[in-house]
C-alpha cells in the first residue's frame, strides 16, 4: 500500500513513515509547515479525502475524510482547496484543522481543475463554466462562460489559460 514518509535532510534516511489503505495518493503539496496529500483511491473507501502532516511524526496532524476521491490539493493563503471527484463541487479546508471552511456545489457536472490567481480561487464546473471565488469566504466574485467544455486550466499571475473542447486555447485576463 502507498505510504507517506519523511527523509532526514542530512542523511537521506527515512525519518518516519505513515502507511495508509490508499491505492493511490496525489502529489504532495506544502501549506506552511504542513505537507498535504489527497487520497485518490482506497481499498475500503474510508481514507478518501486529504491527509496533512506536520513533518514531526508519522501521525497525520489532521485528516479531512469523507470527501471522496480528490485530485492534488491546491494551497492558497486562506485555505487548502480540493475538488472531490464524483461530486459537483469544491471544498475549502482550514489549514490548521482540516475542517471545511466553505463549500460550493455546481448545478450539474464538475468540478474541473482548481487554480489560484492573486485574489481568487478559480474552478471549472458544469463543463463550460468558470467560477472565481473569494478564497476566505467562498463567495462567487466572477464567472466566465466558455463556448465549449473547459478541459484544462492553468494560471500565470492574473491570466487564466483555458483549453476548451471545441474552441482551442483561450487566455483570460482576470485583473479587471
Amino acid at each position: 500500500a502507498p505510504s507517506v514518509f519523511a527523509l532526514d535532510a542530512a542523511t537521506g534516511e527515512r525519518a518516519w513513515e505513515h502507511r495508509t489503505d490508499a491505492v493511490e495518493l496525489t502529489a504532495p503539496v506544502q501549506s506552511g509547515d504542513l505537507v498535504v496529500t489527497g487520497v485518490q483511491k482506497s481499498f475500503d473507501g474510508q481514507d478518501l479525502g486529504v491527509l496533512a502532516f506536520d513533518g514531526t511524526s508519522s501521525r497525520p496532524a489532521w485528516v479531512a475524510s469523507g470527501l471522496g476521491e480528490v485530485d492534488t490539493p491546491v494551497v492558497g493563503p486562506a485555505g487548502i482547496y480540493v475538488a472531490p471527484q464524483g461530486t459537483p463541487g469544491v471544498v475549502a479546508l482550514d489549514p490548521g484543522t482540516g475542517a471545511t471552511s466553505w463549500e460550493y456545489r455546481f448545478d450539474e457536472s464538475g468540478p474541473g481543475p482548481i487554480v489560484l490567481t492573486s485574489d481568487l480561487v478559480w474552478v471549472g464546473g458544469n463543463e463550460n463554466e468558470l467560477v472565481g471565488f473569494d478564497p476566505a469566504s467562498g463567495a462567487v466574485q466572477k464567472q466566465y462562460q466558455a463556448a465549449s467544455a473547459i478541459v484544462s486550466l492553468t494560471a500565470d499571475g492574473d491570466t487564466l489559460f483555458l483549453g476548451t473542447y471545441l474552441d482551442g486555447f483561450l487566455a483570460l485576463d482576470t485583473s479587471g
